[in-house]
């Protein structure tokens, strides 16, 4: 399944772990947990940074309640409509939920894609923070400095 995961990112970045677990009725809509479609997370994004990547070293990003991180996705979706590969240096991003589950999602997912995500388990209202995980390429990054 990471295989299949792995290839069907590479090829069209989306929100396939949330999708599905939307589909097959394991959110907690009840509680007000509702996953975006990809199609309006790249909306979001095209709003937001618009025609190009803002100039400098590096950009930070924040996403206070990412689910299974399809506004991330969105973002990135959106960059490589406009030819901008390898965002791995490129975004510094710092992802939280309460969700332990939609962690371990958003982990996986972005993890995949080469980003270099904080992702915390944690309540963005409450400012609680539970635990935090670096994907690979974060861990890399900071061991070589790039973000200080």
């Amino acid at each position: 399944m990471l295989k299949i995961l792995s290839e069907l990112l590479a090829w069209q970045p989306d929100d396939y772990l949330g999708r599905y677990f939307g589909q097959m009725r394991l959110d907690k809509h009840f509680h007000g947990q509702f996953f975006t479609p990809i199609h309006i997370c790249e909306f979001m994004a095209a709003i937001t940074f618009g025609d190009k990547l803002p100039t400098g070293r590096y950009l930070k990003v924040a996403e206070p309640a990412c689910g299974s991180g399809a506004m991330i996705i969105g973002a990135v979706s959106h960059f490589k409509k406009l030819g901008v590969n390898n965002l791995g240096g490129k975004l510094l991003i710092q992802a939280t939920d309460i969700d332990s589950l939609c962690v371990n999602m958003a982990y996986l997912q972005l993890g995949i894609l080469g980003l270099s995500v904080q992702i915390v388990h944690g309540n963005t209202l409450t400012l609680e923070a539970w635990d935090a995980f670096d994907t690979p390429n974060l861990q890399i990054n900071n061991c070589l400095g790039y973000y200080k």
